[in-house]
C-alpha cells in the first residue's frame, strides 16, 4: 500500500494547492467589496448618489421657494387693490371741490381765479382717474398673469418634488445596496476563512490517516519479527533436540498475541480509511459550499437572468443620473416663469411716480386755494374752507400714494430677488449637474467593470470548485487499500490459527512457566501504546485458556511410562539451551529497544517514519 499512499499524498498536495488558489481568488472577490478602498467604484458611485440627492433637494427647495415668492407677489398685488377705493374717493372729492370752488368764485364775483383753480382741480381729477384706472388695470392683468405663472410653477414644483422623492428613494435603495455590499466584504472574508480552516482541518485528518500507514507497517514488522523469533527458536530447538512442550507453548502464546495485533491493524486500517474518505468528502463538500457561498453572498443573481446586486446598484445610479437632465429642464421652465413675473411687476412700478405726482399736485392745489382765499379776504372765507378740504385730501392722497409706492416697490424687489436667486442657483446647479453626470457616467462604467470582474471570478471559482470536488470524489471512490490489507491479514490469521491448533496439543506448560522473561521481552519491543494494550489483553486471555486445558492435555499426551530416561535428559538439556537463547536474545533486544525508544521519544506514538509525509 505504500505506493498507493505516496500517490494519494501527491494528489492530496495538488488538491491542497488548488484549494489554496480558490481561497485566494475568493478573498480577491471579497476584496472587490471592500469599502475602505478609496478607488472602489462602489465608493465613488455612493458619493455621486449622495451629491446628486443634495443637488436635487436644493432644486426642490428653490422651486418651492419660487412658488412661495410668486404667491407672495400675488398677495401683495391684491393688497394694492384696496387702495383703488381710496383713489376713487379722492377723485370724487376733488371733483366736488372743483365745482364748489367755481360756484364760490361766481358768488364773490371773483370768477377768474376761482375758475382757474377749479379747472386745475378738474384736470387733476381726470388725470387721477386715468392713472388709477390704468394702474389697477395693470395690477389686475399682473394678478391674473402671476396666478397663472404660480400655477405653472406649482405644477412644475409638484412634479419636481415627486421625482425628487422617487429619486431619493432610489438613491436610498442604492445606498442600502452599497451598505450591503460593504457588509459582504467582512461576511464573505469571514466565511472564506471559516471554510478554508475547515478544509485545512480535513486535509490534516487525511494526512493523519496517511501517516497511520507508517504505524501499520511498523506493527506488521513487529508481527513479522515475532514470527521470525518463533522460527529461530524452532530451528534452535530442533537442532539441539530441544523441548517440544515448551516450544509449543511459546508458539501458541506468541501466535495468539500476534493475531490480536493483526486484528488491531486491520481494525485501525479500516478506521483510517473511513476517516480518510469522510475527510475527503468533507473537503469536497466545503469546496463546493465555498463556491456557492461566494455566489450567494457576493450578490450574484440566483439564476443567469437575475441581476447581480452590483447591476441593481448600477441601475439605481443610472436612473438617478438620467433624472438630472430631466430636472434641469424643469428648472429651466421655472426660471422662464419667474422671469415672466418681472414684466407685469415692472409695468406696475411705472405708475408709482404718477401716483406720487398726483399726491404732489393735490398738495399744490391746496396751497394755491389757501393763497387765493387769503388774497380775497373776508369774502373768501368759504374758499378758505374749500382750500382746507383740498389740503385734507392732499394728506390722504399722500398717505395712499405712499402705501401704493411701498407695496409696488416691495413687489418689484421680491420679483428681482427671486429672479436673481433662481438665475444663480440654476447656473450653479447646471454646472454641478454636468459635473455629476460626468462623474456618474464614470462611476457607472466602473460598476459595470466591477460587475464583469466579479462575474468572471465567480464563474471561474465555481468551475474550479466543481472540478476539484469531482476530482476529490473520484479519488475517494478509488480508495480501497484497507480491503486489500484486511483480506491479506485474514489469510495470515487463518494460517496462524492453523499454527496454534497444530502446536496446541503439545502445549503442556504449567501456570508458573507462563511468567517466562522471554515473553515479557516481547512487550518491550513495541513502540506504540496500542500494541502494548493489545498484547496485555491477548496475553491475559491466552493464560486463562491455557490453564483450563493443561490437565486434559497432560492426561492424553504425557504418559510417564512411555518416556525413557535418555529422552528426559535430552529434553532437559534442550530447555536449558532454549532458556539461554532466550536470555541472550532478551539482552540484545533490550539494548535495541532502549535505542529505539530514545529515537522515538518525540514521535507522539505515530511511528518511526512520520517524516515520510
Amino acid at each position: 500500500t505504500e505506493n498507493e499512499f505516496l500517490s494519494l499524498g501527491a494528489r492530496l498536495q495538488d488538491f491542497s494547492s488548488r484549494a489554496k488558489s480558490l481561497t485566494e481568488q475568493s478573498a480577491h472577490i471579497a476584496g472587490l467589496f471592500d469599502g475602505n478602498r478609496e478607488d472602489n467604484p462602489l465608493n465613488r458611485a455612493g458619493r455621486v448618489s449622495e451629491e446628486t440627492l443634495a443637488i436635487l433637494k436644493m432644486f426642490d427647495a428653490e422651486a418651492a421657494g419660487a412658488t412661495s415668492g410668486i404667491i407672495s407677489i400675488t398677495e401683495k398685488g391684491k393688497e394694492l387693490f384696496k387702495h383703488k377705493r381710496d383713489f376713487n374717493v379722492i377723485s370724487r372729492t376733488l371733483h366736488m371741490l372743483g365745482i364748489n370752488i367755481k360756484i364760490q368764485g361766481v358768488q364773490i364775483k371773483y370768477g377768474s381765479g376761482s375758475v382757474f383753480l377749479a379747472d386745475k382741480v378738474s384736470e387733476l381729477t381726470v388725470t387721477t382717474d386715468i392713472i388709477v384706472d390704468k394702474m389697477f388695470d395693470c395690477l389686475k392683468t399682473a394678478d391674473a398673469s402671476m396666478v397663472s405663472i404660480a400655477e405653472r410653477i406649482d405644477k412644475h414644483t409638484k412634479k419636481h418634488h415627486r421625482q425628487v422623492k422617487q429619486t431619493e428613494k432610489r438613491i436610498n435603495n442604492a445606498l442600502v445596496r452599497l451598505k450591503e455590499m460593504f457588509g459582504l466584504s467582512t461576511a464573505l472574508s469571514s466565511n472564506i476563512a471559516l471554510r478554508s480552516s475547515e478544509i485545512s482541518k480535513k486535509v490534516g485528518e487525511v494526512v493523519m490517516s496517511m501517516q497511520f500507514h507508517d504505524i501499520f507497517r511498523q506493527k506488521m514488522e513487529h508481527v513479522a519479527e515475532a514470527i521470525e523469533d518463533i522460527c529461530s527458536k524452532i530451528e534452535e530447538a530442533a537442532f539441539d533436540n530441544g523441548c517440544g512442550q515448551h516450544l509449543a507453548a511459546y508458539t501458541s502464546r506468541i501466535s495468539a498475541v500476534q493475531m490480536s495485533q493483526l486484528g488491531l491493524v486491520a481494525h485501525e486500517m479500516e478506521d483510517a480509511e473511513k476517516k480518510m474518505i469522510a475527510a475527503l468528502e468533507e473537503i469536497a463538500c466545503h469546496t463546493s459550499g465555498q463556491s456557492e457561498d461566494i455566489s450567494k453572498m457576493s450578490g450574484a443573481g440566483k439564476t443567469e437572468s437575475d441581476d447581480s446586486i452590483i447591476v441593481q446598484f448600477t441601475n439605481e445610479i443610472s436612473a438617478v443620473i438620467s433624472y438630472l437632465s430631466e430636472n434641469a429642464e424643469i428648472n429651466r421652465l421655472i426660471l422662464e416663469d419667474v422671469k415672466a413675473v418681472s414684466k407685469p411687476v415692472k409695468e406696475i412700478s411705472s405708475f408709482v411716480r404718477d401716483v406720487e405726482n398726483i399726491a404732489g399736485n393735490i398738495k399744490l392745489l391746496a396751497l394755491n386755494a389757501q393763497i387765493e382765499a387769503e388774497h380775497i379776504g373776508k369774502r373768501g372765507l368759504a374758499l378758505g374752507v374749500l382750500a382746507r378740504e383740498i389740503r385734507d385730501i392732499s394728506v390722504q392722497s399722500n398717505l395712499v400714494a405712499g402705501e401704493v409706492s411701498t407695496g409696488v416697490k416691495t413687489i418689484l424687489e421680491t420679483a428681482e430677488g427671486l429672479q436673481t436667486r433662481i438665475d444663480s442657483i440654476l447656473d450653479k446647479g447646471i454646472k454641478e449637474t454636468e459635473a455629476l453626470k460626468q462623474r456618474g457616467a464614470e462611476a457607472e462604467n466602473g460598476l459595470n467593470s466591477l460587475n464583469r470582474e466579479m462575474a468572471e471570478h465567480i464563474a471561474e471559482v465555481g468551475r474550479k470548485s466543481k472540478n476539484l470536488a469531482l476530482d476529490i470524489s473520484a479519488l475517494t471512490s478509488e480508495i480501497q487499500f484497507s480491503r486489500k490489507v484486511v483480506e491479506c491479514i485474514g489469510h495470515i490469521k487463518e494460517t496462524m490459527q492453523d499454527l496454534i491448533e497444530t502446536a496446541g496439543p503439545y502445549n503442556l506448560e504449567t501456570e508458573a512457566e507462563h511468567n517466562e522473561p522471554a515473553l515479557d521481552g516481547l512487550n518491550n519491543r513495541y513502540t506504540m501504546e496500542s500494541e502494548r494494550i493489545a498484547h496485555e489483553k491477548a496475553f491475559s486471555s491466552s493464560l486463562i485458556e491455557a490453564d483450563d486445558k493443561t490437565d486434559q492435555q497432560a492426561e492424553s499426551l504425557c504418559d510417564s511410562d512411555a518416556l525413557d530416561e535418555s529422552h528426559q535428559d535430552t529434553e532437559t538439556d534442550g530447555v536449558e539451551l532454549f532458556e539461554d537463547f532466550d536470555r541472550q536474545d532478551e539482552q540484545n533486544m533490550e539494548v535495541e529497544i532502549f535505542d529505539q525508544k530514545k529515537e522515538n521519544e518525540d514521535d507522539d506514538d505515530l511511528g518511526d517514519n512520520i517524516e515520510l509525509f
